[in-house]
């Protein structure tokens, strides 16, 4: 298995299914990758990821890619990739959701969030309680563990980044899908 979204998954050729996924999908393109001068940058600055995007999105399947954790406006120039698409100031747009971090409870952008006109919105970007596993870096901070030594209901207050904001908008566009 992949860690990566399933529409990333298609230009790998991973998998049996061509296309693993179909209109009405969300798909969560949990991933960042190096930009042009070793920014960390969201996937579609990448020709091959932006169109595969903007296919999916074209077709029906919401994509949602977190905006990446650098701290980089991505509205200046001469930072993308000379043969790549340029998302300054949304010269470009795939079509995905793209989704910068927030400090939880606040409305501000969190100063390590890349941010710009490509990102659509921010979401809770620290720490989330999520379900989790022991060790790894993922142990639950501060006391008290909410269910200490039970491994069933084991959890973690530590995701964050645009990971968490954009598993957070992933799920809510999940909710949104299933009325649809």
């Amino acid at each position: 298995g992949s860690n990566r979204c399933a529409i990333i998954g298609m230009i790998d050729g991973m998998g049996t299914d061509p296309f693993p996924i179909e209109p009405g999908d969300v798909d969560l393109c949990e991933a960042q990758f190096p930009g042009r001068t070793g920014w960390l940058a969201p996937g579609e600055v990448y020709s091959d990821i932006f169109a595969t995007m903007e296919f999916a999105t074209a077709i029906g399947i919401t994509v949602i890619e977190p905006a990446a954790n650098s701290g980089m406006d991505m509205d200046q120039d001469g930072i993308y990739f000379d043969d790549g698409p340029n998302l300054n100031g949304r010269a470009q747009d795939s079509g995905a959701i793209m989704v910068g971090a927030a400090p939880g409870g606040t409305t501000s952008r969190a100063g390590w969030s890349n941010c710009g006109e490509r990102v659509d919105l921010f979401a809770w970007g620290t720490g989330v309680v999520t379900t989790s596993y022991p060790g790894g870096g993922f142990d639950w901070e501060g006391s008290p563990l909410p269910f200490p030594n039970v491994p069933e209901t084991y959890y973690t207050n530590k995701f964050s980044g645009t990971s968490s904001a954009s598993a957070i908008i992933a799920g809510a566009a999940t909710l949104l899908q299933s009325y649809a």
